[in-house]
């Protein structure tokens, strides 16, 4: 597990589905990036359905156990729709952050978003746990980063914030999301305006997928894998490097076994990160243990091991789509895509781009 002295510090993103799309902390880390500056690497702890009560039920072994430098908490928009706000939110959120400060660790908090006219009478609730929320905030003398006020403005003006649920967020929801925390991380670093997801450090150039039954002839997949989904989400878990269509061949199989290699010219720590449906992780034949977490899509560590130099086989078992990524600072993705590669081989029209 990660910890201080690891040699790949991260932020960790914490909350409910809205920050298990990932968006906004790639959009932060491209506009670092961007202002020549170094990019945080992230772990993704968040949860789909998680209220302030879930995130506080695994606050110490997703969370703290890991040490992370820097966490960025948001939670509110379940709490709400499942009838724990008021002061049953304002109990946990003070827990979360009582916990959190103990560690000794960072943590900057973010405003909830809004709800659209289906659910509009909801956000007259958002608007007492978000003052809650704020007064937690100068309790613990933490940052705030206020997403509140300018996406319920958006909503209000009828702007494409969100998708058709009233819940999630679009593309465009996510622009006001990453906007707001990274005024509140470094004013001075302007939202890029011309993002578009790359391919995650350590993640394979190419995997031989076949169905865990033996019953059919492997087939081989290029990352990043070319999709004709129009949902701007899909294209970008795909070009992070997710594979999303494993089963494309194999539609009847139970699951899906992936194989692949990476390279280490020398003796190296290996930071192994899963996401999606993997249910199985071998290296060269041993098995890893995989952590039993929340979250059933993000990507997460798993542990940080050290290998031998050489080449390194791999094996993922998985029932659908699946991530997985092997960093070191000195290994090396065969046959990996350049930046260029990736916006040559895709269609980049359903992200962001400045006017």
């Amino acid at each position: 597990m990660m910890n201080e002295n690891s040699p790949f510090p991260f932020w960790i993103a914490l909350g409910d589905s809205i920050t298990e799309g990932f968006t906004y902390s790639l959009w932060i880390s491209d506009s670092c990036r961007a202002a020549g500056l170094d990019a945080p690497q992230w772990i993704n702890a968040a949860a789909a359905g998680n209220t302030a009560g879930n995130i506080l039920q695994r606050l110490e072994s997703e969370v703290i156990v890991h040490s992370p430098a820097r966490v960025f908490l948001n939670a509110g928009i379940n709490d709400v729709q499942k009838q724990e706000g008021g002061s049953i939110y304002e109990e946990k959120m003070r827990e979360i952050l009582r916990r959190l400060n103990s560690a000794g660790m960072e943590v900057c908090v973010i405003t909830t978003t809004a709800f659209g006219p289906k659910k509009a009478s909801l956000n007259s609730d958002l608007v007492d746990m978000n003052a809650r929320l704020r007064k937690l905030a100068r309790e613990f003398d933490i940052p705030v980063a206020e997403v509140f006020e300018p996406f319920l403005e958006a909503v209000k003006a009828g702007a494409p914030v969100l998708i058709e649920d009233d819940i999630h967020l679009s593309f465009e929801g996510y622009r006001i999301m990453a906007d707001a925390i990274l005024r509140q991380i470094n004013p001075g670093i302007p939202l890029s305006l011309s993002w578009k997801p790359e391919v995650e450090a350590g993640v394979p150039a190419e995997w031989k997928i076949c169905p865990v039954d033996g019953e059919g002839t492997a087939w081989s997949l290029k990352v990043p894998e070319e999709i004709s989904s129009q949902n701007w989400w899909e294209c970008q878990e795909s070009l992070r490097g997710y594979v999303m269509n494993p089963r494309k061949h194999f539609s009847q199989a139970s699951a899906v076994r992936g194989r692949t290699e990476f390279f280490l010219s020398e003796t190296s720590p290996v930071q192994i990160r899963i996401g999606a449906t993997v249910q199985d992780l071998k290296i060269d034949g041993d098995s890893i243990e995989l952590p039993e977490l929340a979250t059933k899509w993000g990507v997460r560590e798993v542990c940080l091991r050290e290998f031998a130099a050489g080449r390194h086989h791999v094996e993922v078992t998985a029932e659908n789509s699946f991530f997985a990524a092997f960093l070191s600072n000195c290994s090396k993705s065969l046959s990996r895509f350049r930046s260029k590669d990736i916006s040559e081989r895709n269609n980049d029209s359903c992200f962001y781009e400045s006017p």
